[in-house]
């Protein structure tokens, strides 16, 4: 079986994640499951992943853990096929990436990894839904992502950025944001860290597994800039 260009490139990302253990990691202090038939909710460090769970594998939905009502948001979606081998991937991929998420009523494709999105102004719900979409507009599962209760104020241009973390972890930058984690940018140690998640009031990052020890770390929001140093600990 031939492979498009773009089947191929999403299955060598695919493969890095899982060679890494990249998607599941996390600090596992304070991480909550909860489970509702095919789907569940994990939280841990300033992220709350919604998992849907299928037959041709795992969707994974991050957003950040402080969302309030009226935030502008951005999420990411990660699509895990299942399969032994390249082609069973491949077909698992192709089925994976036909879904789309909706959230908060507004819906985004599996296949364009950042998913961005408001929650209403005016909601006086403590909660909000999050579906997996079938290709024919069918939602497959559903669950209630809870909304935080409490506001944290950030002064204009005052950034809080770790002076370290460890390898495949996350990093919790809190300040000023706009809620799109595309326009925000974080290297550590030369690599660009992966984007997770982006409210008004923090950006998360993971942090490279291959980056270890007293290193450098760019950030870059807007038009403002921070080198810093910083220690990337390898704890496995």
């Amino acid at each position: 079986m031939r492979f498009s260009t773009l089947q191929v490139v999403q299955l060598l990302i695919i493969s890095l994640l899982l060679s890494t253990t990249v998607l599941p990691r996390g600090p596992r202090q304070g991480v909550q499951v909860l489970s509702n038939a095919n789907a569940s909710i994990e939280t841990s460090a300033g992220i709350k992943t919604a998992i849907f769970d299928t037959d041709a594998g795992k969707i994974r939905f991050n957003l950040p853990e402080d969302m309030i009502a009226g935030d502008s948001l951005t999420g990411t979606v990660y699509a895990l096929p299942a399969g032994k081998s390249e082609n069973e991937q491949a077909k698992n991929l192709e089925k994976l990436n036909s879904h789309s998420i909706e959230a908060a009523g507004q819906v985004s494709a599996v296949s364009e990894r950042f998913v961005r999105f408001q929650i209403p102004e005016d909601s006086s719900s403590e909660s909000f839904g999050v579906s997996l979409v079938d290709k024919k507009g069918k939602k497959v599962s559903s669950v209630n992502l809870s909304l935080s209760m409490v506001s944290l104020s950030m002064d204009d241009g005052n950034y809080q950025i770790p002076e370290g973390g460890q390898t495949g972890r996350w990093i919790n930058i809190f300040g000023p944001f706009d809620g799109d984690v595309t326009n925000t940018e974080l290297r550590v140690g030369g690599k660009d860290a992966n984007p997770l998640a982006e409210s008004p009031r923090q950006s998360i990052f993971q942090s490279p597994a291959d980056v270890i020890g007293p290193t450098e770390l760019q950030f870059k929001e807007g038009n403002i800039s921070v080198n810093r140093l910083f220690r990337n600990i390898d704890v496995n």
